[in-house]
């Protein structure tokens, strides 16, 4: 057995030319579940993926209301903004 570490396959290495629609299918599977939540009555949250949303943090509310917010050292959370909708 090695000792050596290897790579992750990329999507490219996954999907080959199926991976924008793989992508694709993906959010929008995510959008149903996190839809059908809401639709539930619970609050989803979310880390942002991309653009000028990758890597904050967001919460969207049951009744389609969406704020940035942050996670404090106690643990508890702090809203940034609330988002246009």
């Amino acid at each position: 057995m090695s000792d050596q570490l290897t790579a992750a396959p990329s999507l490219d290495d996954l999907f080959g030319p199926n991976r924008d629609k793989v992508m694709r299918l993906l959010r929008e599977d995510v959008q149903r579940e996190l839809a059908a939540q809401r639709a539930a009555g619970h609050t989803t949250y979310y880390c942002g993926t991309m653009g000028d949303e990758a890597g904050k943090l967001f919460m969207h509310t049951p009744d389609d209301r969406r704020f940035e917010y942050r996670v404090l050292e106690d643990g508890t959370h702090d809203i940034v903004r609330e988002l246009p909708r």
